[in-house]
């Protein structure tokens, strides 16, 4: 079983072309409260799917779903997915 993180490709991809646009513009408030909606839907599919991922190749039986934000990055750090830990 695979891991499919088009949405989330998705949504870097919304991410960038929405800071290109206000990065044009700083004082289009519409466009800045866009880049903000944007940023927070990354922000939780990056959660998601880390905690998919977690939860299909974890030989662990723990339930993912329980687990706080700061639990999930450090045991992805444990398995190399990440770049740094939670204090990073």
């Amino acid at each position: 079983m695979t891991l499919d993180i088009r949405s989330l490709e998705n949504a870097v991809l919304r991410l960038a072309e929405g800071l290109a646009r206000y990065g044009q513009d700083t004082s289009d408030l519409q466009i800045r409260d866009g880049l903000i909606q944007r940023f927070e839907l990354t922000y939780e599919l990056c959660w998601k799917m880390l905690k998919r991922y977690l939860e299909m190749e974890s030989p662990l039986t723990d339930n993912f779903d329980t687990m706080n934000l700061a639990d999930l990055i450090r045991i992805g750090n444990e398995h190399g997915l990440l770049l740094g830990d939670w204090p990073v």
